[in-house]
């Protein structure tokens, strides 16, 4: 089998035994494309004699449509994909892969010099204060109305963008403050898990997002997305809603990224991706959780496994206020302030303990 079969015959197992969403899938397959570029006509198996190492030959590599160096980020998944691909090599071809060592395969890791530690962590979002310039800009259109209502449901949601734009009226309970992601009833979360969320309670930014949801249920049925059709001649002309059968359009994620690329001009602040906007409201919970618990309901509402999950993504991306939140907290009982140095290392010891029961009764023995 040459090496184009192997990776076809991977990323079919991927579908059709490991069931993988086909956005995920089609992830991999431009992750194997480096694999496959850089095997060139080698024999995969033989992939141990290849010089340059794969790891070394992507840190010279530059990427199709940048034309600049590959990021860290991508470099990590790419080495990523490729040793998962290897494992699954070893188990499915034996013969054939036994001469390639399990060391090897996971020293398929980006050098420390272009590791993802290798660069400081950004900590690009969205604050409340950015989302409050933009709903404070004059709505011209319908679209800016669906705009604005719509960039504050994702901040006070944390939706990732796929759902949000996926998901229906019925969905929506804004007078429980409940928000039902359920792919039963055609939410595209990750992963296909189903979970009932809540919304950040701030009430400037609720009343933009009520004043649009009792807009549309006026006028569409519940099983229309809540990210309802407009249609719309040119950016000044008002626009009419486009009361269909279908939902809204296939193209719904490019009208979503022009709409908040233009208001965000028209309110003065920089343009981000829509996925900002979910960092905002992870952050924003951060800086205002209490305690544990409140960490706790941050992290479920973003649909994470785990506490630990919510830290390792967000824990790092405004470490200064965290540290300042945290240096805040005193003991009730013994008045006891928290060294704002120690901080950091307090919460992630928490969520070590949280994540590990035999440790906690250790330590509570002790």
């Amino acid at each position: 089998m040459d090496n184009q079969s192997l990776v076809k015959s991977y990323l079919e197992y991927l579908d059709m035994v490991r069931q993988n969403d086909p956005l995920s899938i089609d992830l991999y397959r431009t992750h194997l494309r480096q694999l496959l570029s850089w095997s060139k006509d080698v024999p995969i198996e033989q992939s141990k004699q290849i010089s340059p190492s794969f790891p070394t030959y992507l840190a010279n590599s530059l990427g199709e449509r940048t034309g600049r160096p590959l990021s860290p980020r991508y470099m990590d998944d790419v080495c990523s994909t490729a040793r998962a691909f290897f494992m699954w090599c070893r188990r499915e071809h034996v013969e054939k892969f036994s001469t390639i060592p399990l060391d090897w395969i996971e020293c398929l890791k980006p050098n420390k010099a272009n590791s993802m530690d290798s660069q400081p962590k950004k900590c690009d979002h969205f604050t409340v204060e950015d989302i409050r310039k933009i709903i404070s800009v004059e709505s011209k259109t319908l679209t800016d109305e669906r705009g604005k209502a719509s960039i504050a449901f994702l901040f006070l949601s944390g939706m990732r963008i796929k759902a949000f734009l996926t998901i229906p009226i019925s969905c929506v309970d804004l007078e429980n403050f409940r928000i039902y992601q359920l792919p039963a009833r055609g939410v595209a979360t990750k992963f296909h898990k189903a979970a009932i969320t809540t919304l950040l309670p701030i009430p400037d930014l609720l009343e933009v997002v009520q004043a649009w949801d009792q807009k549309i249920r006026k006028i569409f049925p519940p099983e229309q997305t809540w990210f309802a059709p407009v249609r719309c001649s040119g950016q000044e002309t008002p626009g009419v809603f486009h009361v269909t059968r279908e939902k809204a359009s296939p193209n719904r994620g490019k009208e979503f990224r022009k709409e908040l690329k233009r208001l965000c001009n028209r309110a003065g602040i920089s343009y981000l991706s829509p996925h900002k906007l979910r960092h905002g409201h992870a952050i924003y919970g951060i800086n205002c959780a209490k305690d544990m618990k409140e960490y706790k309901a941050l992290s479920q509402n973003l649909m994470h496994d785990s506490i630990s999950i919510t830290d390792g993504i967000y824990g790092n991306l405004n470490e200064d206020d965290i540290r300042d939140t945290l240096a805040g907290f005193t003991n009730k009982k013994d008045s006891i302030k928290i060294d704002s140095s120690n901080a950091q290392d307090l919460i992630r010891a928490l969520i070590k303990l949280q994540q590990n029961p035999d440790l906690i009764k250790k330590v509570l023995d002790t």
